[in-house]
């Protein structure tokens, strides 16, 4: 998925790589990958699991 948002050319902030390099949640992974296809930035891929949102 950092590699789609490269291609994309949304940037990754090095909080945003740690996040998902380090992530185990395979159902979490999955959706942050399909989102990775349509969000403008790297923090939408996060957004329903941010509080408030």
């Amino acid at each position: 998925m950092l590699r789609v948002l490269e291609k994309r050319g949304i940037a990754s902030p090095p909080e945003t790589r740690d996040r998902i390099t380090h992530c185990t949640d395979l159902d979490a992974l999955d959706r942050w990958f399909d989102r990775a296809f349509t969000v403008s930035t790297a923090d939408e891929l996060f957004a329903e699991e941010e509080p408030g949102w």
